[in-house]
């Protein structure tokens, strides 16, 4: 037992010489923008922001809603929105690159409208932009999704291990899926790596529980 306790910690200190457990992702926290939906207006009514980031809209007076969707807005990469009503709280946490337009139903004539241009950047929380694989949220608390986005390739395993090496969660039938959720709410509060391997290659990232 302690023989083998000593290698794990040999080889943990390889990989951190060496670099190779941390070298392809910058750690950052998720970056969260805040909107103010009153009167006839968002405020702002402009945001550029990374993928992964989330933006959290508040419906301070009147009736309003959040509407990106893409019935409504075809070039929008994806969709986004709530129904009318008063004093919510809507929050969409960004995964693909793009600008986004949005409105209120009620108040566009108004001018009630907004846009979201998303950036792809290698400093977006847990993800990697030349492999094209999202890590989100990071830190996370609960949950932790890894998403590979949509370029041919088909996921095929992931596996989270602590700093040790040591294989904590692993996932190995993808049924051809290119998303996956897994329950972190247990985890102890600190370091993680996540092994992600696809038909061609296989991506290190590592994330923070807390």
């Amino acid at each position: 037992m302690k023989k083998e306790f000593t290698s794990r910690k040999a080889l943990l200190v390889i990989l951190l010489i060496t670099g190779a457990i941390f070298a392809p992702v910058t750690l950052k926290g998720q970056v969260s923008h805040h909107v103010t939906a009153s009167n006839y207006s968002f405020s702002p009514n402009e945001l550029t922001i990374n993928v992964g980031d989330t933006v959290i809209w508040k419906n301070t007076s009147g009736t309003h809603n959040v509407n990106g969707t893409t019935a409504t807005y075809p070039s929008n990469p994806e969709s986004f929105g709530n129904a009318l009503g008063e004093g919510w709280t809507f929050t969409h946490v960004f995964k693909i690159a793009g600008i986004y337009d949005y409105r209120c139903d009620l108040h566009y004539p108004m001018g009630m409208t907004g846009k979201i241009t998303v950036q792809q950047t290698t400093d977006a929380p847990g993800s990697i932009a030349e492999d094209q694989v999202l890590l989100y949220p990071n830190p996370a608390s609960d949950y932790i999704t890894v998403e590979l986005q949509q370029n041919g390739e088909k996921l095929e395993s992931v596996k989270i291990l602590d700093l040790l090496g040591k294989e904590l969660v692993a996932s190995n039938d993808m049924a051809g899926s290119n998303i996956q959720t897994f329950d972190v709410s247990r985890f102890t509060p600190g370091v993680y790596v996540m092994r992600v391997e696809t038909d061609i290659k296989t991506s290190i990232l590592k994330f923070i529980i807390r």
